[in-house]
């Protein structure tokens, strides 16, 4: 829609300056594309000096938010989805009825890019997903201060005194329904040429303590966003592969829930990516009949 916007605003710019100097020239034929990169970027600037001017009043006292905030969640969620248009993302939902629409949850979802958290609230906007991210993520500066707002929680991996505080916290943000949480179980982004990695048990103990339902949920191509942008658009498709609540999971060990979470993700993410080549080729199979 950005796009269209701008080009329009460029089209019709370039016909009112040809109108007024009485002719049209091959001096103008430069204009659109000039005016369509002037308004773009205008657009952008703007964008981000309203989020910088809200984010500023916010100091953090401390690792965690006392409160989460419903306004900084909304202008957050929409900046999400603004960032997305703007990277030219494409999202494929799958089996969103499975999410729990009346109690919080516990989300487990692989972790291939940078982009997973981003791409999953932009789409699930009035969820209210708060992470468990790494804690150099709350060194950057705007980014932390919406983080913070919304209940995101900084992890330090080498701390474990500090690992219990994180699932406590995100216990209690559950407990008294300020928000829902997502974890990364592989405890790191996966840049192996694996499926996915081990599950560490320890990511789901949040469930235990709040008998929240654990959504698990599957990202595929959200590592393609940067490397395909701003040349082409990508595709990325999400899948809630199932959700357990708790008379399901209870008798089980987190060891042994993190085998059969880790196990059901996995085949659904080989069966997502044999899927996708199967339509690859007959797409390409249909240009080579039709050209």
């Amino acid at each position: 829609m950005l796009y269209y916007l701008c080009l329009i605003c460029s089209v019709i710019t370039t016909i009112t300056l040809s109108y007024f100097n009485n002719y049209f020239t091959w001096k103008f034929c430069y204009v659109p594309f000039l005016l369509f990169i002037a308004f773009s970027l205008a657009y952008f600037a703007l964008t981000f000096i309203i989020l910088f001017l809200i984010a500023l009043p916010i100091k953090k006292k401390k690792d965690f938010c006392p409160k989460h905030s419903n306004f900084y969640r909304h202008v957050m969620d929409e900046g999400l989805i603004f960032l997305m248009r703007m990277a030219r993302v494409k999202i494929h939902f799958e089996n969103k009825d499975l999410i729990p629409q009346d109690q919080r949850f516990l989300v487990v979802s692989n972790h291939k890019s940078k982009f997973d958290p981003m791409v999953v609230n932009a789409y699930l906007k009035g969820y209210e997903i708060s992470w468990i991210t790494k804690r150099s993520l709350f060194k950057m500066p705007l980014v932390s201060n919406y983080m913070y707002k919304t209940c995101f929680m900084p992890l330090d991996r080498e701390n474990l005194r500090q690992g219990l505080e994180v699932i406590n916290q995100a216990s209690e943000y559950i407990n008294e329904n300020q928000c829902s949480i997502g974890v990364y179980p592989e405890g790191t982004r996966n840049t192996t040429n694996e499926t996915l990695l081990p599950f560490k048990p320890g990511a789901l103990k949040v469930a235990y303590k709040t008998k929240a339902p654990i959504v698990a949920l599957v990202c595929l191509n959200t590592e393609l966003v940067s490397k395909n942008w701003p040349y082409k658009k990508t595709d990325v498709y999400i899948k809630v592969c199932k959700t357990f609540y708790y008379e399901e999971y209870k008798n089980y060990s987190t060891n042994d829930l993190a085998i059969i979470l880790n196990s059901l993700m996995k085949d659904e993410l080989e069966n997502m990516k044999k899927v996708k080549y199967e339509k690859e080729i007959v797409a390409w199979y249909i240009f080579y009949l039709t050209h």
